[in-house]
This record gives C-alpha cells, sequence and structure tokens, in this order.
C-alpha cells in the first residue's frame, strides 16, 4: 500500500508513482486497495481529478482508546515486515519474537497527535466519498471485521 501522507515532502513524486501504478492494466481490471490515502478531501479530489475511479470507501471506526491499543501493540518483523499484535496473530517461533520491534510513531505522543489530524480530517474526506462509503465497526475481532468487507472485495459475476 501506498501511504503518502507520512512523506509530505516527497507526496508529489510518490504521488505520481501511485498514478502511474493505479492506470496499468492488471490495476485498472483487478482492483486495487490504497491504505491511508487518501486521508483528506483535498488527496480524495486530486485522486478524482487524475481519472481514479474508487469503487468503495471503507471507514474502519473505532473509539480513540481502541486505536491506541491497536497502534501501540503493532509489532513487526523487519526480516519480512509482517505485522503481528498481541490481541490477534502472534507468532509461536521465538527467533521472530525476539526481533520484532514496535512500529514508528506508536508513542502516546504521536498516537494523539495522529488520532487529532484525522477526528479533523475525516468529515470532510467522508462527505467527499458519501456515495460509497463503508462504515465498519474494527474494535472488534478481524474475522467478524473481515465478513463485515467481504461485499467491498467481492466481484459479483
Amino acid at each position: 500500500p501506498f501511504s503518502l501522507s507520512k512523506h509530505p515532502a516527497a507526496q508529489p513524486e510518490l504521488a505520481a508513482e501511485m498514478l502511474e501504478r493505479l492506470q496499468q492494466e492488471d490495476v485498472r481490471t483487478y482492483g486495487f486497495v490504497l491504505q491511508g490515502y487518501p486521508n483528506s478531501a483535498k488527496q480524495a479530489a486530486w485522486l478524482k481529478k487524475h481519472g481514479v475511479w474508487v469503487r468503495h470507501a471503507v471507514h474502519l471506526e473505532m473509539s480513540n482508546d481502541a486505536a491506541k491499543r491497536r497502534v501501540k501493540g503493532l509489532q513487526v518483523d523487519p526480516a519480512d515486515g509482517k505485522q503481528y499484535h498481541p490481541d490477534g496473530e502472534w507468532p509461536s517461533d521465538p527467533a521472530i519474537q525476539a526481533r520484532l520491534q514496535h512500529c514508528p510513531n506508536s508513542d502516546d505522543k504521536s498516537v494523539k497527535k495522529a488520532l487529532k489530524k484525522w477526528r479533523d480530517l475525516s468529515p470532510q474526506l467522508f462527505k467527499h466519498y458519501e456515495h460509497c462509503m463503508h462504515h465498519c465497526d474494527a474494535s472488534g475481532e478481524m474475522r467478524a471485521v473481515v465478513e463485515q468487507l467481504a461485499p467491498c472485495f467481492l466481484i459479483k459475476a
């Protein structure tokens, strides 16, 4: 997934790269998932201006406390980039457990700042995508979240 919001200075270059990828035939045929982008109405308008059609937009809803627990508990295996969370999937291999690292920007101050920014930007973003927005309670079991979102990813034949 592309995440342009974390690198504001590089946004024009990354945006051009993302747009080029979204215009490739396999993406146009099979679709795409953008995680964390767009995160503002301005970014959503940029996508629309450049002809990117969004069939489904998904908002994973949860309280600030639940979001903080998710972010603070998330750890990454630097060997392969796989993410683990103590409340979900956790590696049984002690070697993997030993090398897990907390995600960058998962300290209290960074998480609180990111949540405030999201709460400030999200109403306009939701308005932009109100025609295709799916709200999903993401505070529960991952299996329930996947079941709620299945219609967004399954193609009806």
